[in-house]
Parts: C-alpha cells; sequence; structure tokens
C-alpha cells in the first residue's frame, strides 16, 4: 500500500508499506524509503534477503504482530555485511529479532566504505542478533 501527502500545497511525499510475513527476496523498490511488517507471519521463521547495498536505500522493518517463539530478520548478500549498532556482522550475515514483540523495530540504510557500500542496522526497540 502507497500513501502520497502533499507538504506546503507543492511536495509529494511516497510511503510505501511492505508485507513482510513470509520471507522475500527484496528488490530496490522495496528498500527505499519503506516500512516492512510482519502481519500475519504464523508459526516460521522468517529471513529476507535484502538486495545488494547501493547509495539510498533505507527502511524500518517495524514487528506489528508478536511471534515468540519464531524469528523473523533480515540476510545481507553473500559476501557483504550488516552492521549491527555499529558492529560489522559476518559476510552475507543475518540480524534478528528472535522474539518478536509488538512495537519492536529496526532501522535500516546504506553507506558508503571505502571501496563499496554497505547495510547498516540500528535497533529502535527490541533485542536483534546476529548469525
Amino acid at each position: 500500500m502507497a500513501d502520497t501527502f502533499h507538504l506546503n500545497g507543492n511536495m509529494a511525499v511516497r510511503f510505501m508499506e511492505i508485507d513482510g510475513h513470509t520471507a522475500l527476496t527484496l528488490t530496490p523498490a522495496q528498500v527505499s524509503s519503506t516500512t516492512i511488517h510482519n502481519v500475519g507471519q504464523g508459526t516460521n521463521d522468517v529471513v529476507h534477503n535484502l538486495p545488494s547495498a547501493t547509495l539510498g536505500y533505507s527502511f524500518v522493518a517495524a514487528v506489528g504482530e508478536a511471534q515468540a517463539a519464531n524469528k523473523w530478520g533480515f540476510k545481507a548478500p553473500s559476501g557483504e555485511y550488516i552492521y549491527l549498532d555499529g558492529t560489522i556482522g559476518a559476510s552475507g550475515g543475518t540480524v534478528k529479532f528472535a522474539t518478536p514483540a509488538v512495537g519492536n523495530y529496526m532501522t535500516f540504510f546504506t553507506f558508503k566504505r571505502a571501496s563499496d557500500y554497505a547495510w547498516i542496522c540500528k535497533t529502535g526497540n527490541g533485542s536483534v542478533t546476529t548469525e
């Protein structure tokens, strides 16, 4: 679902909501100024595959349905990295909520390193772990 609103009558901003209750291979459009939720996740662990990091990607991953026994997370492409709260993870690593609770969230964005781009994940609320 996408919503557009006007700021000062002349500037349109578009937001997109992504249904992330089942595992996705995310596209660039799905990680560009979006919110991804887990409503409807059910009884399976869900891990989404991120696209290769490049300039300008950002999204919020928000838990809308508690799944205390089922993980919900995001995986970097092979050979790429996610920095969780400032600490580099494993190549092709995953960040996840091990016990997602309503209101938990993570913020993701990409940043330039010396010779490439990488993902940053900042914990907003809840306990995020790595694999």
